[in-house]
């Protein structure tokens, strides 16, 4: 049984999301440590095997928008999805195969537009019984916080 743990560092004005597989005896296996600086439009990412991270690697740029939020989730068929939120006030959603190492390209999911972009507005989850990925998203340019 693997459990997934999401952490959140925030230093400076850079953020960090790491995302770790944990083993069923809680030593760590294998994983993926996904993080931007907030000034940038490229997802950085790290694997990490057997302890330790190896060299930070990019995935493929957003675009023009600087990377605001990341939200990930992994499933237990070799993929992670990675959902970011960039500085145009747009929602995208790209998929990791650490199968084979490589990412897909970034699918526009909405925009929720500039003025409530300092939220994160939207999550990811994963269908138990498909395993199929889920995003939800608040699509509101009115800053009065409801849904």
């Amino acid at each position: 049984m693997k459990k997934i743990v999401n952490l959140l560092l925030i230093v400076g004005v850079s953020f960090l999301i790491v995302h770790i597989v944990l083993a069923s005896n809680h030593s760590v296996s294998s994983g993926i440590a996904v993080y931007a600086e907030s000034t940038s439009p490229i997802l950085k990412y790290a694997l990490l095997d057997s302890n330790s991270f190896g060299a930070e690697q990019s995935a493929p740029t957003i675009g023009k928008g600087t990377i605001e939020w990341v939200k990930t989730k992994s499933s237990t068929n070799n993929y992670t999805a990675v959902a970011v939120l960039d500085s145009e006030g747009d929602i995208l959603l790209n998929l990791y195969n650490s199968h084979d190492n490589t990412w897909g390209t970034w699918l526009d999911v909405a925009s929720i537009g500039t003025t409530n972009d300092n939220f994160r507005g939207f999550d990811l989850a994963i269908e138990q019984t498909s395993g199929n990925f889920l995003v939800v998203y608040e699509k509101d340019d009115i800053t009065d916080r409801n849904l």
